[in-house]
């Protein structure tokens, strides 16, 4: 188990160097001063997860190309599953929405922890 979590620390730690712009995006927008502190690329359970406000319990995903096939989406529900099962609440969106509607991103978020708070 401990070589497992050593190769998520590793792949997350990967992630946060290598983002990809809709994350870089994502990062400095979430940087708002109405807005809690989001992590990024943080391991819950044996997942990665884009941001997470662990004080908030909300996960923000953003969803590239690889998450349109029919088996990604089924991957992607069972692990949002799992993670609302641990009381995280979780938020997709795509890089095409990130890039071209941030503020309206932005606003989505601010309305769901307006809801959590």
């Amino acid at each position: 188990m401990v070589w497992k979590n050593l190769g998520l620390r590793n792949f997350a730690k990967e992630n946060r160097r290598d983002a990809t712009p809709a994350e870089t995006r994502m990062r400095y927008a979430l940087r708002d001063k109405d807005l809690p502190h989001f992590k990024r690329q943080q391991i819950i359970g044996n997942y990665i997860v884009d941001f997470v406000s662990l004080r908030h319990k909300l996960i923000i995903e953003c969803d590239g190309a690889t998450h349109d096939s029919d088996r990604a989406q089924k991957y992607d529900e069972w692990r949002d599953s799992f993670l609302e099962s641990q009381g995280f609440t979780v938020l997709r969106f795509s890089n095409s929405e990130i890039m071209k509607n941030t503020d309206s991103v932005i606003e989505q978020i601010k309305s769901t922890l307006s809801k959590k708070i």
